[in-house]
């Protein structure tokens, strides 16, 4: 397990303290449970993993692979090597508020997009939107990643990235993946980007995400539905020992998915994306 620490310049938001300190694995259980050991560590006064130097900032724990790779629901996130694995870790204090992985998924998506647009690989992949002007220097369709409701990314209908938001001790853990040479199935997609663009996309899309959902005057509804992959699709959502099955029309500014016919007319699934309060 190799060890590294470097320093990435972002301006784009006051809970970045203008640099995050990004510490590097070759291979990790699961980088989200790395941060979440070593802020359990620092705060109760018990040695640090090893390789791990004390957080005293905003951080990034990123590996090259993982062994354990989870999502939420601890559903198995498949993590070899060429994709792009990161939990990035907010320092306190913050504001307690709904649906930050919404805010913070919206984020990653507009950093993706712009990263994938502005490069000039011919191979890219066609935009979710079927009536997206191509770029009049290039020729290409525009690449929109969507963000399917609560903690998705897609790209061209198929998943491209996933995130798990945690709360530790008062740090909220972001957990990222994102397929980009490593193998997938045939159901998922990957970002044909350098990988090193990637890392720095979800950052910096991360922190902007964090931004906004700080923001006081913002609002998510508005916000979420240029990004929304299931607007206008007919979903069955599990909720307990209830199924339901209604049209998707965005979500409210508790980020709830809103559902209407056939379920009920203006039907709220409530959703809560606070996974751990520890």
């Amino acid at each position: 397990m190799s060890n590294v620490h470097d320093k990435q310049n972002n301006r784009t938001s006051r809970f970045n303290k203008d640099t995050f300190n990004i510490i590097t694995f070759d291979t990790v259980t699961s980088t989200q449970d790395v941060a979440r050991a070593a802020i359990t560590a620092q705060l109760d006064g018990t040695p640090l993993p090893e390789s791990i130097p004390a957080i005293t900032g905003n951080t990034v724990i990123r590996a090259a692979a993982q062994q354990s790779g989870r999502g939420r629901r601890a559903r198995d996130w498949h993590s070899a090597l060429g994709g792009s694995y990161q939990t990035l870790l907010f320092a306190p204090p913050l504001a307690r508020k709904p649906a930050v992985s919404l805010w913070v998924a919206v984020g990653i998506a507009r950093a993706l997009s712009k990263a994938s647009n502005d490069s000039n690989d011919s191979n890219a992949q066609p935009n979710e939107r079927p009536n997206a002007q191509p770029n009049a220097r290039t020729g290409k369709q525009p690449i929109h990643v969507m963000v399917k409701w609560p903690n998705d990314l897609y790209i061209n209908g198929k998943k491209v990235a996933g995130m798990l938001c945690e709360w530790c001790r008062g740090w909220l853990l972001v957990g990222v993946g994102v397929n980009v040479i490593n193998s997938v199935p045939e159901t998922a997609a990957q970002l044909n980007l350098p990988l090193e663009y990637v890392h720095t996309s979800v950052i910096t899309g991360a922190a902007a995400g964090v931004r906004d959902w700080q923001h006081a005057d913002l609002l998510l509804a508005e916000t979420f539905a240029e990004w929304d992959f299931l607007a206008s699709r007919q979903v069955t959502v599990q909720t307990g020992q209830d199924t339901l099955t209604g049209v998707a029309r965005g979500v409210n500014e508790q980020g709830c998915l809103l559902l209407d016919e056939p379920c009920c007319d203006g039907h709220v699934l409530h959703w809560s994306d606070h996974q751990s309060n520890h």
